[in-house]
């Protein structure tokens, strides 16, 4: 991940929490999911760079995820400054519950990036954590959880599961298959 990538990740974590106040990491988490599915549906492309891996209780982007927690043996240190300078942690039992310390850089994000946020904010920001547990664990989900080994949950099926078209799931495939040829 680029440090273009890292900074456009913070401000989408920030942009959350500027929309939604303080919240706890997996409201944050799946608001992105969505989001992310929702662009990949509907334009191919994807809102942040991180990966998303299935864990028990959904979808989790897994480099935010370690730099959140502090997890300082698979975190990303340039991540996890980044994210240190722009949110800030509850005390004790509630480490967890994160808020913004500044407004978002909206140079980082696109009017489609926005709006998918924002949509997603409305759709989950006021869902328990059953009901967005429920909500992700699609078949793409399903799929990734079920393998041995590091569960990444692909592209095009995350897209499928948002209600893209066979077409866009194709195009999504060709596309990272012509990325990793570029590597």
């Amino acid at each position: 991940m680029t440090t273009y990538d890292k900074q456009k990740l913070t401000e989408t974590v920030v942009y959350i929490l500027n929309k939604t106040g303080a919240i706890g990491y997996y409201h944050v988490f799946k608001i992105l999911y969505f989001a992310n599915a929702k662009l990949l549906a509907k334009y191919g492309k994807n809102l942040v760079a991180d990966k998303f891996f299935a864990l028990p209780d959904g979808p989790v982007p897994s480099l935010l995820f370690d730099a959140l927690k502090g997890d300082r043996y698979h975190c990303d240190y340039e991540l996890t400054q980044m994210l240190d300078n722009a949110v800030e942690h509850g005390v004790e039992d509630a480490f967890y519950i994160i808020s913004p310390t500044r407004e978002p850089n909206l140079d980082f994000l696109s009017k489609a990036d926005m709006q998918v946020l924002d949509n997603s904010i409305n759709e989950n920001a006021s869902l328990t954590f059953a009901q967005l547990r429920e909500k992700s664990h699609g078949n793409e989900w399903r799929r990734a959880f079920a393998i041995s080994g590091a569960k990444i949950m692909e592209d095009a099926g995350i897209a499928l599961d948002e209600g893209a078209t066979e077409d866009m799931a194709e195009y999504i495939r060709e596309m990272q298959n012509i990325q990793q040829a570029l590597l």
